[in-house]
């Protein structure tokens, strides 16, 4: 299984604070699926295996100190990727490249939030907002 998705170009999203922001079909369009379920823009393992994931995503309209939290959440674990809005900027890119190990029928999304505020806002253009993954083995 291989899916690839990329942002659908549409409405920005603004970002939560004390909550994550699914990304998911609202703001996600498919450009593959090979085997597997993402069309909710939640990944389900269709077989036990280890599993690769990669995303990345480009916010804009934060403030100076803002901590930004973007994590791959799973069935069984979260991993993060985070950083801290620096003086003067109000635009951040985030990445996170992540080998999983999953059961069948267990599940993957990206989410994102503004843990100091509820400012910003995520790109949801096809060049900066992406998540993939396949099996490896």
């Amino acid at each position: 299984p291989a899916f690839l998705q990329r942002g659908d170009d549409g409405a920005a999203p603004t970002l939560t604070s004390g909550s994550y922001l699914v990304i998911n079909s609202d703001y996600l369009a498919e450009v593959f699926d090979q085997g597997g379920d993402v069309a909710s823009g939640v990944f389900t393992a269709p077989i036990t295996g280890r599993y690769y994931f990669s995303a990345n995503v480009y916010h804009y309209d934060t403030t100076s100190g803002d901590a930004i939290y973007f994590r791959l959440a799973t069935s069984n674990k979260y991993y993060y990727s985070w950083g801290l809005v620096r003086s003067g900027s109000v635009v951040g890119m985030a990445s996170i490249n992540m080998l999983t190990d999953m059961d069948a029928s267990d599940t993957a999304q990206i989410e994102i939030q503004n843990a100091t505020s509820a400012r910003g806002e995520i790109s949801v253009s096809s060049n900066w907002l992406t998540f993939s993954g396949a099996l490896i083995c």
